[in-house]
C-alpha cells in the first residue's frame, strides 16, 4: 500500500483579531508524527503568540494629568478654578483634564486595586446637589499638589461613602476622623509659614472643612473655622473680594449662611456683592403687595421684615418653574442675598406685659421673621446643605403663636402661608397644632385641598420643594374634615 500523505495546518488566531500565520507540516508515516524534531517545530509555532501574551507588560496604566505649561504655584491653580471675569465658567477647566470616571474610558484598560482610589474616584464623580459638586470638585483639584486638601478629600470620601451613612443622619467614622485630624494639622502648619497666593488654598481648604463640619452638624467645629476664616480675610484687607476665586467666595458665603441658618445667628460675613448688572429686582405678588400695605399701615416696626417679605415673594416669582437641585449662577447669587438680608434682621425681645402697645407689632413681626427661616431651610437645604436645616427651627413657631392672639384682620392669606409653612416643617404635637389650624382656616375661608398648593403660589413658593409634605398634609387635613 502506497502511504498516505496528510497536510496539518498549525496556527490560532492572533491577539489583535487578525489572520494567523499557518505552517504546513508533511507526514508520510503515522510513526512520523512522534518525532521529536517535528514535535518541537510544532511547539514552537503554537506557543509563539502565547508566549507573546504572556510576555506583555502587566494590565496597569497610568493617568496623565496635563498641567498647562503655565502652571507654576497655587494661584495658577485658582485662575483656573474660577476667572473672576466670568464667574459661571471655569470651575472645571483644570479638573476636566482627570478622566471623570477612569475604568470608563475605552482603550484605557485600568484596574484599580486600592480602595482609596476607589473611594475618592467614587465620591468625586457622585451625584449630589450643586454647591457641593463645586466644593468637591475644587477641593479634589486643590489635592493634586495639596496634602491637607488631599486629607480632607479622604476624610470626605470615607464620611459619604460609608454605607451605613445616609443624609441628614451622617456620623463620623474613626477612619474618616483620622483623615480630618491630618488636614487640620496640615493647615495649622500651613499657617505659620503662608505668603501671598498660597492663602487661597489654605481658605479653600478650611471651608472644606467647615463643610465637612456641617455635614454632621459638628456646629461648634464649623464656627471655630468660620471665625479662622474671618480673620484671614480680615488679614487680607477684610474684603472676600481678595480671594481670586469667585467659586471659593461662593462657596464661603454658602457655608456660613447654611451653619448660620440651621442655628438663626447672623452672618459673620457682609451680604454678598453682587454686580449691578445682575441685581435681582423683586416685584411682589398682589397677594404680597396687599399684605405689606397693610402690616406698613398698621404697625411701624416691620419695614425690615416687609422687605424681607417682599424679596421671598419676588424671588419664587422670577425662579417660577426652575427645579432647585439645578440652579447655578444667578440663581445661587440671588438665593444667597435673600437668606443673608432675613439672617441680618435683628431679632427683638419680645414684652412681658400683653398689653404693652409694642406688643403686636414685635410679635407680628417676630412670627414672620421664624415662617421664613422655615420656609427658606429646603431650598436652601437642596441648594446647599448637607443635612436637615429646620430641625434645629422646629418648635419656635407654634410656640410663639400659642403664647399670644393676633389681629389677623385684611392678613388672612399671610396667616395661612405662616401656618402651611409651619405644618410641612414641624413634627409630633407642634405638627397636629399647625394642621388643625390650617384646616380652621381652610374651613373659615372655604378653601378645598386642592387649593393649598395655589394660595401659596399666590404669595411666595418655590415649584418643586415638599412635594410630599404637601400631600401629607393634605390627607391629614381631609382626615379633620372627615372626622368633623
Amino acid at each position: 500500500m502506497k502511504p498516505s500523505t496528510s497536510e496539518r495546518p498549525l496556527g490560532r488566531r492572533t491577539l489583535d483579531g487578525s489572520a494567523p500565520k499557518l505552517a504546513l507540516v508533511t507526514v508520510t508515516h503515522p510513526d512520523q508524527i512522534k518525532d521529536r524534531t517535528l514535535q518541537r517545530t510544532i511547539h514552537n509555532h503554537v506557543m509563539r503568540d502565547i508566549g507573546a501574551s504572556r510576555r506583555r507588560a502587566p494590565r496597569r496604566a497610568q493617568a496623565t494629568l496635563n498641567v498647562p505649561s503655565d502652571f507654576d504655584s497655587e494661584r495658577a491653580l485658582y485662575r483656573r478654578v474660577g476667572h473672576q471675569d466670568d464667574p459661571h465658567t471655569g470651575p472645571w477647566q483644570l479638573i476636566s483634564n482627570i478622566p471623570q470616571s477612569l475604568p470608563s474610558v475605552p482603550g484605557f484598560g485600568l484596574q484599580i486595586d486600592s480602595a482609596r482610589a476607589q473611594r475618592l474616584l467614587s465620591y468625586l464623580k457622585r451625584g449630589d446637589v450643586p454647591v457641593c459638586q463645586v466644593l468637591r470638585k475644587i477641593c479634589f483639584t486643590l489635592a493634586m499638589t495639596d496634602d491637607s486638601a488631599m486629607s480632607l478629600a479622604q476624610a470626605y470620601s470615607v464620611l459619604y461613602l460609608e454605607p451605613s451613612n445616609q443624609k441628614p443622619f451622617l456620623r463620623e467614622s474613626v477612619n474618616a476622623l483620622e483623615h480630618y485630624t491630618v488636614s487640620l494639622r496640615l493647615v495649622n502648619e500651613q499657617l505659620t509659614k503662608i505668603t501671598g497666593a498660597g492663602w487661597d488654598g489654605v481658605i479653600t481648604t478650611v471651608v472644606g472643612l467647615a463643610a465637612y463640619d456641617l455635614g454632621l452638624r459638628k456646629f461648634e467645629r464649623w464656627a471655630i473655622h468660620m471665625t479662622g476664616l474671618k480673620k484671614m480675610i480680615q488679614d487680607r484687607g477684610g474684603s472676600m473680594e481678595g480671594i481670586s476665586s469667585y467659586h471659593v467666595r461662593m462657596i464661603m458665603t454658602w457655608t456660613e449662611l447654611v451653619g448660620s441658618l440651621s442655628l438663626d445667628s447672623p452672618p459673620q460675613f457682609p451680604s454678598p456683592v453682587i454686580p449691578t448688572g445682575r441685581m435681582p429686582v423683586y416685584t411682589a405678588s398682589p397677594a404680597m403687595a396687599r399684605t405689606l400695605s397693610t402690616l406698613q399701615r398698621r404697625f411701624t416696626q416691620l419695614s425690615d421684615i416687609c422687605e424681607v417679605l417682599q424679596s421671598l415673594s419676588g424671588m419664587t416669582q422670577m425662579f417660577s418653574g426652575q427645579q432647585l437641585g439645578y440652579w447655578e449662577g444667578d440663581t445661587s447669587e440671588a438665593l444667597s442675598l435673600v437668606v443673608s438680608n432675613a439672617l441680618t434682621v435683628p431679632r427683638l425681645a419680645l414684652p412681658q406685659d400683653p398689653t404693652d402697645d409694642s406688643a403686636a407689632g414685635l410679635v407680628m413681626r417676630e412670627a414672620i421673621r421664624l415662617a421664613s427661616l422655615l420656609f427658606l431651610a429646603t431650598p436652601v437645604d437642596l441648594y446647599a446643605a448637607n443635612a436637615g436645616i429646620a430641625q434645629n427651627l422646629r418648635g419656635r413657631l407654634p410656640k410663639l403663636l400659642r403664647s399670644w392672639v393676633l389681629d389677623w384682620r385684611d392678613l388672612e392669606e399671610l396667616e395661612f402661608w405662616i401656618l402651611v409653612v409651619d405644618a410641612l416643617v414641624e413634627v409630633g404635637e407642634e405638627r397636629t397644632w399647625a394642621v388643625s389650624q390650617v384646616h380652621r382656616i381652610m374651613q373659615k375661608r372655604g378653601l378645598n385641598c386642592e387649593d393649598i398648593l395655589f394660595e401659596l403660589r399666590q404669595f411666595a413658593w418655590f415649584d418643586g420643594i415638599l412635594v410630599d409634605e404637601l400631600d401629607g398634609l393634605r390627607a391629614e387635613v381631609n382626615m379633620l374634615r372627615d372626622v368633623r
